[in-house]
Parts: structure tokens; C-alpha cells; sequence
């Protein structure tokens, strides 16, 4: 083997290193063929390219090196220089793993979330006598290329298991991520404060108190015909089978009270209230988008 040998001390301990290896081995490989390619290219023409390796990690040429290992043939390295001072940086860590290896590769938002997530919480080595500890929030969303907002977005999904799964396979957009956590958190809580008695107007009193919102709400007003229940005339009318609300007792429910940013609401309505639907829907503090309607066949 050829190796120009340097005496090194150990950026990071082992631990560091799986833990920054352990957020890409969640990303699915796309790129299996090129692999494949390289294996076959050092099988027929040997290694054309040192693998560079600094205070006893691999910066570049990784895939050359799982490649010959495959091949069992003793690959070329070189161990580069470091000066005395850089050994005490936590920030080369950074710069060595990913922008010569993570950063090659086509990763998603999320991904790099978490790579930066993973370098801001590294912990000192052993080997380390300074108290550098792991980058600061901005220093490892730099490093990672997030910004520090995309870290601290990342950081509210880390926890949700099949959530952040989905975003490291890419299946899951951070963005969505977060809505999706967020929605969760919201339906929780409303399933748990929902009030089962009582007027529309006190549930919905009570909700607020407890400051739940929620993210979609249906709703089918008791809608006043000016039939009146007795009616014989009218044995479908409303007020029959339960009490009905004039159109400003409607309007008044404080219905966006409980109403989470950007809300979507579906208010039945029948064709001869579509006037005052619209009115109830901006009362409410909704935007009329589009309509759908349910064809009865009896």
C-alpha cells in the first residue's frame, strides 16, 4: 500500500463519526449503476486517484474505497497535513465530511436538516482537550447548506418516528413534515377538549377558552326555512326534527375563533341559502374557493 503517514491527532471519535454516517444511511441510493461502473473501471484499470484521508477519516474517495475493498485490493492513501490548531476546530469536521462527501450527492432539505442536526449536537472527543463541543446552530446549518430556520424545522419533526422517516427516504417534503406534525398536534388536542353537550355556541365558547383550533371544520347550520314545525303542509320541514337558528344567530357563532390559520371549512347549505351561506362563510372569517354538490336520487 502506498501511504505517506502523518501523526494525527483524531478529529472525532468513532461514536461522532457513525452518528454522522447513521443520517445518510437513511437515504435510499440512487446511484447503484455509477457504482457499479467504478467497480469495474478499478478492476480493469487499477486506482488512478489517491484517496485523501485527514487525522484518520476519509475525506475524498470514499467509493473508491468501498469499491477495492469489494475488488480485496489494498487501496492508495494519503494521509493529508494538518496544523495543531485545526485539530481543536469542531467546524472541520464539518467541512471534511460533507462538503467533500454528503454535499456530492443530490440530498433533499430534510436530509441536510438533519445532517446539520447531527453536527450541532456532537460532543467533544475524548481524544479533544479544548471545550469546542459541537457547532453552534448556525455554524452546522452553514456547514450542511439549510439555514438555521430549515434546522430548527426539522428539529420539531425529529421526533415523530414514521414522520421523519419519511422525510430522510424523501417520501416527505420537510415543509409537509411540519404541517403534518402540526396538524397532528392540533387534532389531538381537539379531541381531547371537544365538548359532546351543549349548545354549538357554548361547545364552541368552550373550545376557545381552551385554546383549540382546528384545521378543517364542517359544519351544517340548522338553517331557518320559515316553516314553521307544525306545518302539516310541510312534514320535511326542519323545525320538525330539530330547533333551527335565524341567519344572524348563525353568523354570530364565533366559529373562527376556533379556526386554525389558513382552515378549511365545508358548510352544507341548500340551493335556496347559497346567498346566505356566503354570508356565513365571511361572517366566519372564510373565503368562498369552490363548491360541490350532492345529487340526491330520492
Amino acid at each position: 500500500m502506498k501511504t505517506q503517514t502523518n501523526t494525527l491527532r483524531p478529529l472525532a471519535t468513532a461514536d461522532q463519526v457513525a452518528a454522522l454516517d447513521a443520517v445518510l444511511s437513511h437515504v435510499p441510493r440512487t446511484d447503484v449503476d455509477w457504482d457499479k461502473a467504478l467497480e469495474n473501471s478499478l478492476r480493469l484499470h487499477g486506482q488512478l486517484a489517491p484517496i485523501m484521508r485527514r487525522a484518520g477519516q476519509i475525506v475524498d474517495g470514499r467509493r473508491r474505497l468501498n469499491a477495492l475493498t469489494a475488488l480485496g485490493t489494498e487501496p492508495w492513501i494519503i494521509d493529508l497535513p494538518m496544523g495543531d490548531d485545526d485539530a481543536t476546530r469542531a467546524p472541520l469536521l464539518g467541512r471534511n465530511f460533507f462538503e467533500l462527501n454528503a454535499c456530492r450527492r443530490e440530498l433533499t432539505l430534510g436530509v441536510r436538516a438533519a445532517i446539520a442536526d447531527t453536527l450541532a449536537s456532537l460532543k467533544k472527543g475524548a481524544n479533544q482537550h479544548s471545550d469546542t463541543g459541537g457547532l453552534s446552530r448556525e455554524d452546522a446549518a452553514r456547514a450542511a447548506g439549510v439555514s438555521a430556520d430549515t434546522l430548527d424545522r426539522y428539529r420539531k419533526i425529529k421526533t415523530v418516528a414514521d414522520v421523519h422517516a419519511k422525510v430522510l427516504s424523501g417520501t416527505l417534503s420537510l415543509p409537509q413534515a411540519v404541517r403534518t406534525v402540526e396538524s397532528r398536534a392540533i387534532a389531538a388536542k381537539a379531541k381531547e377538549a371537544v365538548c359532546t353537550e351543549g349548545d354549538a355556541g357554548t361547545n364552541i365558547d368552550q373550545l376557545s377558552v381552551q385554546g383549540v383550533v382546528f384545521n378543517l371544520l364542517y359544519a351544517d347550520p340548522p338553517w331557518d326555512h320559515g316553516v314553521k314545525g307544525e306545518s302539516p303542509t310541510y312534514c320535511a320541514a326542519p323545525a320538525r326534527h330539530y330547533p333551527t337558528m335565524p341567519l344572524a344567530d348563525i353568523k354570530a357563532l364565533p366559529v373562527g375563533r376556533i379556526a386554525a390559520k389558513d382552515a378549511a371549512l365545508w358548510l352544507w347549505t341548500p340551493n335556496c341559502f347559497l346567498s346566505n351561506a356566503l354570508e356565513v362563510m365571511k361572517a366566519w372569517g372564510f373565503e368562498y374557493v369552490t363548491c360541490a354538490v350532492w345529487v340526491k336520487r330520492s
